[in-house]
């Protein structure tokens, strides 16, 4: 597999808008639900896998304003350590970011597609939908 840089995203994921909770949001960034079913909010910076991933956010967001937020297929995700391609994916330690795992029921909700080296990179990655395994 290539890089993000040389790959790109495949097709037309599968998305939906809700609002931001809680702050500005990051495009790449994993998002679990707010307080209001129309709501999503970056996990805590202390929050580790296991949590109900609503998706990834496609676009940048400031509170309370509309987020467009990918649910099921490709999209670029922030990591917060290397990913290899084939990797699957929790949230991680970092609100937000995501990195691989081997554990069953981690809050696995993602597949990497590319790689990446390093914390605050950009990998693509395959959605498989809100999960919490």
């Amino acid at each position: 597999m290539g890089s993000k840089a040389t790959m790109g995203v495949s097709g037309s994921p599968d998305s939906r808008t809700y609002l931001a909770e809680g702050g500005a949001l990051t495009r790449g960034m994993a998002v679990i639900p707010g307080t209001a079913q129309n709501q999503v909010k970056a996990p805590a910076a202390v929050a580790t896998g296991n949590l109900k991933v609503v998706g990834i956010v496609a676009e940048d967001a400031v509170q309370d304003a509309p987020v467009r937020v990918v649910v099921r297929g490709e999209c670029v995700a922030i990591v917060v350590a290397a990913v290899a391609h084939g990797d699957i994916l929790k949230t991680a330690g970092v609100a937000g970011k995501v990195e691989p795992t081997t554990t069953d029921n981690d809050g696995i909700f993602a597949v990497a597609v590319s790689d990446a080296a390093a914390d605050g990179d950009e990998a693509i990655v395959r959605v498989v939908g809100p999960a919490r395994y």
